[in-house]
């Protein structure tokens, strides 16, 4: 408990005002090649889910902590679960063709924001009106945590073997688009898919007692650092020697030299 309490504290202390930074920042500079609206919808379920801890680590007494809070922080945990899979989705199909563009568009962008939000956040009334449903609830947001990974993996392997077909993007953004995919890829492999996760679905008292909350909650208070991470690898300049390094984008980048040096011939 005293570790998932300072993780928390961290989060409040630096992780939400860096957050807010970062949207600010979204907000006022153009950034080009990012996926700028469902990237800021994620920072807001980061905050949202700072919000619940906020409360959590104002009550002194863990069976003292609302209903409510949990619900609404599960429910914020789902809509950052599936704004993940949107900036994956959106990366692959950078790479893979059909190139659907519309997706990129403002309005496709907004319109599947709200939507995730709306679906997330209906289950939030019914929550908190039948408490013993949310354990059950907290099975679906692991299971959904599951399900995203393999999909996380095959975006990753088809944009690996779709590079030399993708004569359209430039090398620089092949690098960032691969490299925000295996860092999806790593991330969840480290905390959603751990063995922690594993001896929670297993254990008897995850089904029975919600004062156990937050050792089911642990797996993902690291998760809005790691967004703050993907800021670097989605933007343009800091981390491109890094993924200069990558075997398959450093492969392609030769590739297309030669094929540059035939033309010049």
């Amino acid at each position: 408990a005293d570790v998932v309490y300072l993780v928390m504290w961290l989060n409040i202390r630096f992780c939400l005002p860096v957050t807010v930074l970062v949207i600010g920042l979204c907000c006022m500079v153009r950034l080009e090649n990012i996926p700028v609206i469902k990237y800021m919808n994620l920072l807001v379920s980061n905050l949202v889910q700072f919000g619940s801890m906020i409360v959590w680590v104002a009550q002194k007494d863990e069976r003292e902590i609302p209903v409510w809070s949990v619900a609404v922080y599960y429910c914020s945990v789902m809509a950052s679960l599936g704004f993940r899979v949107c900036i994956t989705l959106e990366r692959y199909f950078v790479i893979v063709p059909p190139k659907l563009q519309c997706i990129r568009q403002p309005i496709s962008s907004a319109l599947i924001c709200f939507m995730m939000w709306g679906v997330c956040f209906t289950a939030a009334p019914f929550l908190k009106a039948n408490e013993t449903v949310l354990p059950f609830f907290v099975f679906v947001v692991f299971a959904l945590a599951i399900l995203s990974a393999p999909v996380m993996v095959f975006c990753l392997a088809r944009s690996i073997r779709s590079l030399p077909a993708a004569t359209s993007v430039s090398t620089e953004e092949k690098r960032r688009v691969v490299g925000v995919l295996v860092f999806f890829v790593v991330s969840y492999t480290e905390m959603i898919l751990s063995t922690d996760v594993w001896s929670v679905l297993v254990s008897s008292s995850f089904l029975f007692h919600l004062s156990d909350f937050k050792v089911i909650v642990y797996t993902f208070l690291l998760n809005p650092f790691m967004d703050l991470v993907l800021f670097v690898f989605m933007c343009k300049g800091p981390i491109d020697k890094l993924l200069g390094h990558l075997c398959c984008c450093s492969m392609e980048h030769t590739a297309d030299k030669v094929i540059e040096e035939i033309y010049e011939l």
